[in-house]
């Protein structure tokens, strides 16, 4: 059956063609923030999403990082009394919007 009989068929699937999704995810285990592993930092997972569109040479893309708003912090300076100080929380969901150029 050929899809390219039909008009509208035809914009439906060059932009299913044009379209890519994707859905990383990352998994960081427990953390230990110093060489005397007197402390450690507790494990955390994360999960994008990103959905790019391409027209001719330019392509269009929207990301949402920490799609479920995940706390977490991947830095500790140093250990006090048997848990983790001088943390550096990482950031929350977040929302980019960008355009690449390919010539």
């Amino acid at each position: 059956k050929n899809v390219f009989k039909n008009p509208l068929r035809r914009i439906q699937q060059q932009a299913a063609e044009a379209s890519r999704a994707n859905r990383p995810e990352g998994w960081v285990d427990t953390q230990y923030p110093t060489f005397a592993n007197d402390c450690s930092m507790p494990s955390y997972a994360t999960a994008d999403v990103r959905y790019g569109y391409q027209i001719r040479n330019v392509e269009l893309a929207l990301t949402v990082a920490n799609l479920a708003d995940a706390k977490y912090y991947s830095v500790a300076q140093t250990c006090t009394s048997g848990a983790p100080a001088a943390i550096y929380p990482e950031a929350g969901r977040t929302v980019t919007a960008s355009v690449r150029l390919k010539f």
